[in-house]
Parts: structure tokens; sequence; C-alpha cells
């Protein structure tokens, strides 16, 4: 059984990566070729996004996983709470109503986005696509295949296209593409080098290698739809955990706001926090409900492991410190970033931390090892000069309603940690060229 939200987060986005990528080969699978190609055809750019166009038919599966975390979710804070009221030697009766308003409010919402991001996504590369085929004088058919992908007899279902991408994954196959059509060494090497592509056609790519020559157009369009899959799995894997943590996350503040509403809790009991936590063998980002500021009774939401450092900086401590030390200061310098919030006239920028006030930035305070070190935006620069390899290091923000802004869209500590491996991938990097 699940204790924390990070058990349920584990446990719940195999599933929902699963439900998504369904919901996108079905999408592929009904939409009419025939008439696809037709609209191509007859340059009808209105009909072509009707016929990919994802209704909300298509993720009735992930609405239903999204309200059973958010019940799954709200009925754990709220043991969470029974449990703290029973160690003050109170009887405390609670239940979490997912029918509330409020809670089928945002589940409806968040629904909403999903299926407005991934069309809009979608509309725009099909754009994209529609014109560089005309540019280059392709076919129709040839076209209408690269937006919905080509049938694979052997997986039984349509490998590739650009349903359910990103702008960065097409972009990122086009490349690939064009390596395996260059014929040049450079360029073919390039591509054995991607980590996301499919090793079964690496034999190919090795004899056009030898022979000198470009893996032929048809053999290529393949092997690309085949990258284009393992880059939909990815997507699939982070939409799981983005929208899955936005609904156990809301879960918890409506399980808290439903306390309130009944007069179980008052506010003044409870101060929140969002917590970016820093130690040995981990990055966690950490909501928290609790009677102070100190980071001190946390619970991890989401958790991010990475591999220990190579084998190069794990020989020298002093490098091994420095390299903790740097990557610690590029995370926070990232969580920090600040941008004009919508009371300014912005617009939700996920990664960044609003600024209207001013007053959820200065809420910053950066710990060491439990110890305060500073307060305010940039809490951290201080602090951080003395960290070594093994050091617990926390970036809070205290204000009360830093939690519900991050989960509305600005997400900026759970961009923050997403990119941890990233981060101390570039610092060691740049720590090799230094080190001699």
């Amino acid at each position: 059984m699940a204790t924390t939200l990070l058990d349920l987060l584990d446990g719940m986005a195999p599933a929902f990566q699963k439900a998504f990528l369904q919901a996108i080969a079905d999408k592929k699978s009904d939409v009419q070729l025939a008439a696809l190609i037709n609209a191509i055809t007859k340059g009808d750019t209105a009909a072509v996004g009707r016929l990919l166009a994802l209704g909300p038919e298509y993720f009735m599966p992930l609405d239903t996983m999204l309200r059973e975390a958010q019940l799954t979710g709200g009925g754990l804070v709220l043991e969470d709470v029974k449990r703290m009221a029973r160690r003050a030697g109170v009887d405390a009766v609670a239940r979490f109503n997912g029918r509330n308003y409020r809670a089928e409010s945002f589940l409806r919402d968040q629904s909403s986005k999903l299926i407005t991001r991934i069309s809009d996504s979608t509309r725009t590369l099909t754009q994209t696509i529609l014109h560089d085929g005309m540019v280059a004088g392709r076919g129709p058919r040839s076209v209408a295949l690269d937006l919905v992908g080509r049938y694979d007899r052997q997986a039984g279902r349509r490998i590739g296209g650009v349903i359910g991408l990103t702008k960065g994954d097409v972009e990122t196959s086009q490349r690939a593409l064009e390596q395996l059509r260059s014929g040049d060494p450079k360029q073919l090497n390039a591509y054995l080098g991607r980590k996301q592509r499919n090793k079964t056609y690496d034999r190919m790519v090795h004899r056009a290698l030898r022979e000198g020559r470009p893996i032929p157009a048809d053999t290529a369009r393949k092997i690309v739809g085949r990258y284009q899959d393992k880059l939909l799995f990815k997507r699939g894997e982070t939409i799981a955990r983005t929208e899955l943590l936005q609904s156990l996350h809301a879960a918890q503040n409506e399980g808290f706001q439903q306390l309130y509403d009944e007069g179980k809790l008052k506010p003044d009991q409870v101060t929140r926090a969002l917590a970016l936590r820093l130690r040995k063998s981990s990055i966690v980002a950490v909501a928290c409900a609790r009677k102070s500021t100190s980071s001190k009774g946390c619970n991890p939401v989401t958790e991010y492991t990475f591999a220990t450092l190579d084998q190069w900086a794990a020989k020298s401590e002093r490098v091994a410190n420095a390299i903790v030390r740097q990557s610690a200061q590029d995370l926070f310098s990232q969580a920090s970033r600040v941008a004009p919030g919508v009371v300014r006239g912005g617009s939700v920028l996920p990664g960044f931390v609003p600024r209207d006030s001013g007053f959820l930035a200065a809420s910053a305070q950066f710990e060491l090892n439990g110890a305060k070190k500073g307060d305010g935006e940039n809490a951290y620069e201080l602090g951080i000069v003395g960290m070594q390899a093994g050091d617990t290091a926390v970036l809070v923000w205290t204000a009360v309603y830093a939690r519900r802004l991050h989960y509305d869209g600005w997400l900026w500590v759970d961009t923050a940690a997403a990119d941890w491996q990233n981060i101390v991938r570039k610092v060691v990097l740049r720590a090799r060229t230094q080190v001699k």
C-alpha cells in the first residue's frame, strides 16, 4: 500500500503512460488515410486539421486515472491529518469528497488543458510538415504518412508520425533523417550516438558507413519512424508524471481546503511550503504541510534519482566536492528564475517563479544539513559555498500560495529537478576540461 505521494506517483505513472500511448495509437489507426491524402492534394489545411484532431473520447482512460489519483491523494492527506490528530489525543473523522465542485472543476480543467496542448502542438507540426513537403516537392501520400506514421505489418500498427510529439521531438527526428540520408561518415556516426534510436537498425547504418553511401530514403524513414516511437514513449513518461503529479497535489490542496470548510482545521494551523532538496543520492521535489517553515518533516512527492558521479570524478574528493557544489548552484539557480506573473500581465511560464508582488521569490529559505543559511531571493548563494559531497541542501519557498501557483502550471521546482541529471552531466564535462 502506498504511504507517500511519491509511492502513488511511481505506482500509477506506468499505467498512465501506457494509456497515453494507446490513445495516440488509436488516433493514428482511426485516421482515414485516403481522406487525408485527398485533403493534402487539395491544399485543404482545415480538413487536414479536422482529420488529425484529438477528441476527448481518446483520453477517457486518462481522465479516469487522474480522478483515481485525486481520490487516492486526497485520502492520503486526510489519513496523515487523522494520524497527527490521534497523536495529539483527538479522534478526528474526515473523508475526501471527490465530488466537491472544486475537485471536479480542477479535473475538467486539467483534462481540457492536456488535450488542448497536444492538439495545438499537432496542429502546428502539421502546418510545418505540409509546408516542408510542398517545398521539397514530395507527393501527398508521402506527406500524409509523415503525419500519421507508416503501417508496419510486423508491429501491427502505424510506426512514427507526429501526433503526440513536441516540436523539439520532430526537429530532432528530422535531423536524424538528414544524418541517415547524408552518406557522410561523420553524420552517420552522429546518428549512432543518439540514445533514443532503435538499435535494431544499427547494422544497416554500419554497412552504409563501410560502403560510403547514404541510407535509402524509404529505409531511412522507417528507421526514423522507430526513432519517433522512442521519443513518443519518453514524451508519454513525462506527461504521465507531470499530469499525475498535478492531480496529486491538487488533491493535497483540496483535502486541506475541505478540512477548512468543515471547521476541522484552521488555515493558520498549517504552514505550507514548496522545497527542492538535494541529498547524497537524489534530487527531491518536496511539498510540505506542517507547523513551521523548517524543511524537517517534508514528505517527498517526486524524486529524480541519478547515477553516482563517474569514476573519474569519484577518484578525487576535491573534484567530487567541486562538482556537487557547482551542480547544486546551477540547480538552485535554475529553480530561482523569475518571470512576470499573471497579475503583472505575464502568462504562465513553466520553469519560472512568477513575480507579481515579489513576495513569493523573497520567501525562499536555504538550509544546509538542517541549518538555516540564508533568506530571500537567491538565498542559496552564500550558504552553498561550504557544501560538500554527502551534504543535504534544501531551498524552500514558504509563501502560503507557493504550492498553488507551482501546480497551476509554473512548475519551477519540478522543472529544475527533472533537469538534475543533465545539470550534473554538464558540470562533469566542464570539470574534465579544467582538471588534467
